[in-house]
């Protein structure tokens, strides 16, 4: 198999290998942040292709396959799951083709910046696949875009000649943004503190606008008894995503007493509040 990309290295980084389980059919279950499972699973199409599980110098399992790509599937310390495929020559295939495993009763749905978001049967937020990359040896971007067909996931991929190879493009499939959440109460109020997960905080930033309310039920949900979610806490929560990383040490502090502002109004202060709208 070829060199693999810096892209590629730094995607499997802190993770466990599913390679066995993608070269026997197993679907490869997505796991919340504390190892419990989420009914959110994803299995490779067509995996007659597969040939055999290869070990790369350090000690990283690829499964090389006969179509001229291999593949890489990592489970990450999140539960999140990324399946990497390494596209050899132009003569590899153009679209790579995966089942999703949901929920009884959720779908899925194409956002606007390419990512697919899996909306359960009320319409809650039940898990999520990364926008799609592929960058060739070079670094180049190739173009590539997710299709849905029910709950068949493809990702097409236009490489071509002038492109350089190894190309490497993925799915990254996960379930959870926020680790746990925790209060502390203090004589003013009380602290929310939460820290983004690894699949979580790739949906950060103002061009994940499309996520942001699941950012936010989920760290309701996860909150103890007893302690008001707020239109205050609600937008410190925003600024932080829109400011991440820098708004994160590396969680998000949350603080109850902090007047209600615009989440762009406390940008100028890095999401640190105790300021009105105008001062």
């Amino acid at each position: 198999m070829a060199a693999l990309s810096p892209e590629f290295r730094v995607n499997v980084g802190n993770s466990e290998s599913l390679a066995a389980d993608v070269a026997s059919g197993d679907a490869l279950t997505v796991l919340s942040n504390t190892g419990e499972t989420t009914g959110v699973a994803i299995r490779p199409v067509e995996a007659e292709v597969f040939a055999e599980v290869s070990v790369l110098s350090d000690g990283r399992e690829v499964i090389e396959k006969r179509d001229r790509t291999s593949t890489m599937a990592q489970r990450k310390v999140d539960g999140s799951v990324q399946i990497i495929t390494t596209i050899e020559s132009p003569s590899s295939p153009t679209e790579y083709a995966y089942d999703i495993d949901l929920p009884e009763g959720s779908h899925l749905q194409t956002a606007e910046d390419g990512s697919v978001v899996a909306f359960g049967e009320d319409g809650e937020f039940v898990a999520g696949v990364h926008a799609p990359w592929a960058v060739d040896a070079n670094g180049v971007a190739v173009p590539t875009h997710f299709a849905i067909d029910g709950t068949r996931l493809t990702q097409a991929v236009d490489h071509g000649a002038e492109y350089a190879y190894p190309i490497v493009a993925d799915p990254w499939l996960g379930a959870e943004l926020y680790g746990g959440v925790g209060i502390t109460n203090t004589s003013e109020g009380y602290v929310v503190t939460t820290t983004p997960t690894e699949w979580g905080a790739i949906h950060s930033g103002v061009n994940s606008l499309n996520m942001w309310w699941a950012h936010a039920d989920e760290v309701k949900g996860k909150m103890p008894g007893g302690y008001a979610w707020t239109l205050s806490l609600q937008e410190q929560l925003y600024c932080h995503i829109a400011g991440y990383p820098v708004s994160a040490n590396p969680s998000y502090d949350l603080e109850s007493w902090k007047p209600h502002v615009r989440w762009e109004d406390q940008i100028p202060s890095k999401c640190l509040g105790g300021y009105s709208v105008g001062s």
